[in-house]
């Protein structure tokens, strides 16, 4: 499965899935109800756009966040850019707008990620914690120096979190992991 993009900025730029409600009511049929409660959105409900297309499905709903579905990506989308229709959520974008601003800020996000792979660029982990450091990018394998050892893992691995290079683990894991391959070999 791909993993969740965050893609607000990129549909805040592209003036997509968070145009404000009163734009998505005013482009959408006349039955939309106002979304302040936001009662539709809950898992598994159908998502559609103004002109009745189905963009996806809603996975998790979160304080900040509804993540959708599109069969292609998950995005996560502020709950205030869904307007209701008596038949369930709202969004003023398509599906193929969405996974167009998914897409772009996919992309975006590798280019920085494959500009900070380089000697000395700090890691964290999954929760934000320090793992180590780039030292060796060679074959798309990235050597990274612990504390306690290194660690070979392929480039493409990598996510920015709050614009800092990280890994999907937990610094824990990842020493749990070097300790174990340095064990073993």
């Amino acid at each position: 499965m791909r993993p969740m993009l965050i893609a607000t900025t990129a549909l805040f730029a592209a003036g997509l899935a968070a145009a404000p409600l009163a734009a998505q009511q005013a482009a959408a049929p006349a039955a939309v109800a106002t979304a302040t409660a936001n009662d539709k959105l809950v898992v598994g409900a159908t998502v559609k756009d103004t002109a009745g297309g189905v963009v996806g499905t809603i996975d998790a709903v979160e304080a900040n966040s509804v993540i959708v579905n599109t069969g292609t990506n998950q995005v996560a989308i502020p709950p205030s850019s869904f307007g209701q229709t008596p038949d369930g959520p709202l969004l003023a974008a398509t599906k193929a707008e969405l996974d167009g601003a998914a897409n772009s800020a996919a992309a975006a996000d590798r280019t920085q990620i494959n500009a900070m792979l380089t000697n000395g660029t700090p890691v964290i982990g999954a929760e934000g914690q320090p793992i180590g450091t780039v030292d060796i990018v060679e074959n798309n394998m990235v050597l990274i120096k612990t504390e306690t050892g290194e660690a070979q893992v392929p480039a493409d691995s990598f996510m920015l979190k709050d614009g800092k290079l990280a890994i999907g683990m937990t610094a824990e894991a990842f020493a749990a992991a070097v300790e174990a391959a340095r064990a073993g070999s």
